[in-house]
């Protein structure tokens, strides 16, 4: 829905790429919610997902980098349903995070998938790659800005 949204609304030099995040590249399975009257699917299993299905190309961080032509992101934007775990421990993250000013995360850790785990496991990985948290909402303790601390 959010795609189709996007193409009717043709904001001018906007580029839209209908690509996914991910920790790897390639296709996957993409859950859209069981409550058609939700947005947010995810490449994830979940179970508040998997009504229907869409195959979905996604890219990792390098393939991201290449598409765009970027040497530097200032803010990278991720939302991604439980899939930000699996990018944030890839190989692809890591070489590419001194490119990386700033970033803004949703955690999943609410989803049983996860917990809080998961997001204690990440957060330690973007300390180590040079990051710390410079904000974190205190309503849902879910979304964050991380920005590296040598830029």
């Amino acid at each position: 829905r959010a795609v189709s949204f996007i193409e009717t609304l043709k904001p001018a030099g906007f580029v839209l790429h209908k690509l996914g995040l991910s920790g790897k590249s390639g296709k996957a399975q993409f859950n859209l919610p069981t409550n058609t009257q939700y947005v947010s699917g995810s490449i994830v299993n979940a179970e508040h997902l998997g009504g229907q299905k869409l195959e979905v190309e996604l890219v990792d961080l390098t393939g991201l980098m290449d598409i765009v032509q970027a040497s530097v992101i200032d803010v990278l934007k991720i939302d991604i349903e439980g899939a930000e775990y699996d990018v944030l421990a890839s190989k692809s993250f890591a070489d590419h995070a001194r490119q990386i000013r700033a970033i803004c995360i949703e955690f999943h850790h609410r989803w049983p998938e996860f917990g809080a785990h998961r997001t204690r496991t990440a957060v330690a990985r973007l300390r180590e790659l040079g990051f710390e948290c410079a904000w974190g909402s205190r309503t849902t303790n879910e979304e964050f800005l991380f920005v590296r601390q040598d830029n």
